[in-house]
C-alpha cells in the first residue's frame, strides 16, 4: 500500500482544494473544520503537537469524499473507497450475472478510454437492454450512477461534475445581497446541496439568500416565479403563479416565531391583490395566536417552516 506524507497546513489547503475543484465552492478554513464531523480526519487536520500527517491511499480516497459529502457535493453511502460498495447491501452479489455485468462493464471502460476521449455509456446501456431483463437492467443504472459518484468524488481524477462552472464562494451565502446563482434561476444548486447537508445554517444565510431560496423552491415547482427588489417591497416578497391561481409570499429568517401583525398583514395583501393565497416561509414557524387567527378567521395563508424547508431541499438536492 502506497503512503503519503503531508505537512499539516498541506493537509488542510488540499482539503480546501478538493471543495473548490470539485464541488466549486470556495470554503474558509474555518468554515472547513466546522463542517467537518468525521473525528479521525478533523484530528488529522486539527492535531497540534505534529507538525506531518501521513496518509495511505485507502484513507486519501476515503478523506476525499467525507470532505466532499460534508458540504453536500456526494452522498455518504460509500466511504470505502470502492466503486461500487454502495451497492452490496441493495443487491446480491452471489449472482453471477451481476459479476458478469461489472466484469463487461469494466472492459467497456477500458476499450472506450482507449479508442477516444469521450466514453460512449448509451452504447453500454444499449447492449445491456438486448441482452438483460428488468431486474438487472436497475443494477446496471444504480452500477454507472456508483460509477459517476466514485469519478466525481476520487481525488485521483479531475473530473467534477461541474466541469466548466467557475466556482462560488460559501461565504457569498451569508454576506452577499447581490444574486449570484449559475446553476438555478435564482439560488444555486451548490448552495441547495450545502443547505441539505448543514440545515442549521439557514438561521444564518443572508434574508436576500433565503428569499431568493424560496423562488427557486417554487420555480422547481412549477410556477412561474417574480421575485421582488427585497427593499420598499410593500410587505410582498415573491409572487408565483400556476394554472392561473396567484399566491404572494412573504420570507421571514426569523430566529422566533411570526406573530399575528405579520398574518394578519399578509391576509390584507391577499385580499388586496386578489391573490389566491398567502404563504409564510420562516423557519420556527408562527404563534399560537398566529395559528387560532388563521383557522378561526379563514385565512388563506399557509405556513412553510423549517421541517418544510428540509423537505424541500431534500427534494431538490443532486442525486449525484
Amino acid at each position: 500500500m502506497n503512503y503519503q506524507s503531508f505537512e499539516k497546513q498541506a493537509l488542510i489547503d488540499w482539503a480546501i482544494s478538493i471543495v473548490k475543484d470539485k464541488a466549486k465552492l470556495d470554503i474558509s478554513r474555518d468554515k472547513l473544520f466546522e463542517v467537518i464531523k468525521h473525528e479521525p480526519l478533523k484530528n488529522k487536520l486539527l492535531l497540534n503537537d505534529i507538525d506531518s500527517v501521513t496518509v495511505d491511499e485507502i484513507e486519501y480516497e476515503e478523506f476525499s469524499r467525507i470532505i466532499l459529502s460534508s458540504v453536500g457535493y456526494v452522498s455518504e453511502k460509500n466511504n470505502s473507497g470502492l466503486i461500487f460498495s454502495s451497492l452490496y447491501e441493495k443487491y446480491n452479489f452471489f449472482d453471477p450475472k451481476l459479476k458478469s455485468i461489472i466484469e463487461e462493464f469494466s472492459l467497456f471502460l477500458s476499450d472506450e478510454i482507449k479508442q477516444s476521449k469521450v466514453v460512449r455509456l448509451d452504447i453500454f446501456i444499449e447492449q445491456c437492454i438486448g441482452k438483460y431483463d428488468i431486474k438487472y437492467l436497475g443494477f446496471v443504472s444504480d452500477m454507472i450512477s456508483s460509477f459517476f459518484e466514485h469519478l466525481f468524488s476520487s481525488p485521483f481524477y479531475k473530473a467534477s461534475k461541474y466541469n466548466g462552472i467557475e466556482s462560488i464562494s460559501l461565504d457569498d451565502l451569508y454576506d452577499k445581497e447581490e444574486k449570484n446563482s449559475v446553476i438555478g434561476d435564482f439560488f444555486d444548486q451548490r448552495y441547495i446541496d450545502y443547505l441539505y447537508k448543514n440545515i442549521d445554517d439557514i438561521q444564518s444565510i443572508h434574508w436576500r439568500k433565503f428569499e431568493e431560496l424560496t423562488a427557486q423552491f417554487f420555480k422547481n415547482d412549477g410556477y412561474s416565479v417574480k421575485i421582488g427588489p427585497g427593499r420598499n417591497d410593500d410587505g410582498v416578497d415573491i409572487i408565483a403563479s400556476k394554472n392561473k391561481k396567484i399566491i404572494i409570499i412573504q420570507c421571514k429568517r426569523w430566529k422566533s416565531k411570526i406573530d399575528s401583525t405579520i398574518v394578519k398583514a399578509l391576509n390584507e395583501d391577499v385580499k388586496y391583490s386578489q391573490s389566491n393565497k398567502g404563504v409564510i416561509v420562516c423557519l420556527k414557524g408562527v404563534s399560537n395566536d398566529s395559528k387560532n387567527i388563521i383557522k378561526n378567521r379563514g385565512y388563506k395563508i399557509e405556513v412553510i417552516d423549517q421541517n418544510m424547508i428540509m423537505d424541500y431541499l431534500r427534494k431538490y438536492k443532486s442525486t449525484l
